[in-house]
This record gives structure tokens, C-alpha cells and sequence, in this order.
């Protein structure tokens, strides 16, 4: 039974790994993961009616009409933050680009836009999860120590590192 206990440990830590390492490498230019259509946001502070710690999943979405609320990047000040908007008018630039009116004469590229915010879904508290498990030390510690502490006591067990008498 204990066995058994730690094969099922090893392989949800295996999982967790795996998960968190894809999560990286689909991070976007804002540092947010985009998997399947969708982006993961873990927010660190409070926006609009979600609360500091939620973890966002929105499903990416083109097809915008005039009148839709959307939620994009803000980058005012090279700072990255969420913001939503109304739309005022949707504008086809060329095949693949559209820019949107979100204001009187302010416009917005498709490239900021995620989706409209009734495409939003939101769990509560697994950002602050998100967030450190995706950040550099949250890497380091629930990764790397971990894999690097489990090589060496294999190595101390198999006897290749013998210990000082």
C-alpha cells in the first residue's frame, strides 16, 4: 500500500511538471499562457467584479461586433495590465488584421484584444497558484529542488556518492 501511495505521489508530481512547463512554454508577450484557443490569466490584484488571486480561463475569441464588451491589454506606461472596453466600431484593416474603435478617435489593434468578456470563465483563488508555479522562482522551487534533491538520494542510495566517515 505505502508502494503504491508513492507511485500515485511520483505521478501526479509528474503531471504537475508537465502542466506547469507547458503553461510556459505557451506563454504569450504579457506572460500568459495561451493553450486551445484559450489564455490563462492569474490575476494578482483586483479587476473589474474578479477578485486578486482568480485564476481566468477566456476563450479566445474573433468574431467582435460594435456594442461588445472586450477584454485586452492595456499597455499604457510598457506596463501590462487587463482592461475592458465597449466597442464603438470594428474596423478590417486587411485580411488578418482588425482594429477597433474603443473610445471617441482611440483605437485598439486585434493583436491586444483577447476576447469578449462573456467568454470569461473564473476559478477563484488557483491564480495566486498559477502565478507563482509560472514564475521563476515558483520554477525553481517546486521543480527543480525537488528533481534535483530526488537525483541526489538516488545517487547516495546506488552508492556512487559515498558519505565522509
Amino acid at each position: 500500500m505505502k508502494k503504491y501511495l508513492m507511485y500515485c505521489l511520483i505521478a501526479f508530481y509528474v503531471l504537475f511538471v508537465m502542466i506547469v512547463t507547458i503553461m510556459l512554454f505557451t506563454f504569450n508577450k504579457f506572460s500568459n499562457s495561451v493553450i486551445g484557443g484559450h489564455t490563462i490569466i492569474g490575476l494578482d490584484k483586483e479587476f473589474k467584479q474578479y477578485k486578486s488571486g482568480d485564476l481566468l480561463i477566456v476563450k479566445n475569441s474573433t468574431n467582435i461586433k460594435k456594442g461588445d464588451k472586450i477584454l485586452f491589454y492595456d499597455t499604457n506606461e510598457r506596463k501590462n495590465f487587463l482592461n475592458e472596453e465597449l466597442v464603438v466600431r470594428v474596423i478590417k484593416t486587411n485580411e488578418k488584421e482588425t482594429t477597433y474603435e474603443i473610445r471617441d478617435n482611440e483605437y485598439l489593434s486585434g493583436e491586444y484584444v483577447i476576447s469578449t468578456t462573456n467568454h470569461i470563465k473564473r476559478i477563484p483563488m488557483l491564480g495566486y497558484f498559477y502565478i507563482l508555479a509560472t514564475s521563476k522562482m515558483g520554477y525553481l522551487l517546486f521543480i527543480i529542488v525537488p528533481i534535483v534533491a530526488y537525483f541526489v538520494t538516488l545517487l547516495k542510495r546506488s552508492g556512487y556518492v559515498k558519505k565522509k566517515d
